[in-house]
């Protein structure tokens, strides 16, 4: 019997391929790119980002060293951040008052390496302090607010009502009349001075709900003719939009002042409570949702027919 014979097979096991070793990281962070420089009054805020990562891509938690400098004065951090992300530095800038300055920034590396320093250039003004003895008061126009200030300069108005809070106005005067603020309504006020180059920081915030106790304005253009039997009187609308109605007073010979009917939401009335030949006076008034009222007219006089 032929016996087949087969050539040996060798089974050689795959592997991976070995690739150069990489280098070493260099642990240095990457440049920081977000460096805000902004003056409040007597200090410098900085502002930036602290890097995560290295120039290679290595991802670091935890930071070495923060260093700032103003122009080459080293800048004392209070709390020095321990982790990458925002960071908050408060430098005294009085010293520096009317002198272009830059602002330098850097982080290092938990191994110690640190970025390049980040710069940013700015001309400080001279200090400005926070508006004081700020006041708030209810007006029929609105709310008005007053303020005093050693500064020749502009000056912003925050209002806050609810949870939200918007600037409303920048003005150059130390008072400022809120036309849109409404009774009723809880508000609360701010204000700063501020300039080109910096600004004051805000006064603490000033609360007022304004309450409604101020009378439409006095109605103009009374006017009376004689009727069939009655004195026909007019006048003109006052312009407030809450007006309710309004009041007809009238006077004669026998009888002081008295209200003539009661309170109508038409601009005139006619009068058929009077005597033929008597002479009366008439003068009317506005009230308003409140009830308020406003101090009456001028009068005029007409002797009934």
């Amino acid at each position: 019997m032929r016996r087949l014979l087969y050539p040996s097979v060798v089974l050689l096991s795959a592997c991976g391929y070995v690739g150069e070793p990489l280098p070493p990281s260099l642990n240095i962070p990457i440049p920081i790119t977000d460096l805000r420089v902004e003056q409040v009054g007597e200090n410098l805020l900085i502002d930036f980002t602290a890097p995560n990562r290295t120039t290679d891509g290595v991802i670091f938690s935890r930071l070495g060293q923060v260093e700032a400098a103003i122009n080459d004065d080293p800048v004392a951090i209070s709390s020095p951040p321990s982790e990458p992300g925002p960071i908050h530095i408060k430098a005294p800038a009085a010293r520096y008052a009317s002198q272009s300055v830059a602002v330098r920034v850097r982080v290092a590396s938990p191994k110690g390496r640190f970025s390049d320093w980040a710069s940013r250039p700015l001309t400080l003004d001279a200090p400005l302090s926070i508006p004081a003895q700020l006041s708030v008061q209810a007006t029929a126009g609105g709310v008005l607010l007053t303020w005093q200030s050693s500064h020749k300069t502009r000056f912003r108005i925050l209002r806050k009502s609810g949870v939200v809070e918007t600037e409303i106005a920048t003005v150059a005067e130390t008072k400022f009349l809120d036309p849109g603020a409404r009774f009723d309504q809880p508000y609360s006020y701010r204000v700063e001075a501020f300039s080109p180059l910096s600004r004051s920081g805000f006064t603490p915030a000033i609360d007022i709900t304004p309450i409604d106790t101020f009378a439409p304005t006095v109605p103009t253009g009374l006017n009376a003719v004689p009727g069939i039997g009655s004195i026909e009187v007019a006048w003109e609308r006052s312009p407030e939009p809450d007006v309710a109605g309004y009041r007809l007073y009238r006077a004669s010979p026998a009888l002081d002042w008295r209200m003539v009917g009661s309170q109508t939401p038409a601009a005139n009335f006619s009068d058929r409570d009077v005597k033929p030949g008597t002479l009366y006076r008439y003068a009317v008034s506005a009230v308003d949702l409140k009830g308020n009222e406003s101090p009456r007219s001028g009068a005029v006089e007409l002797t009934a027919p």
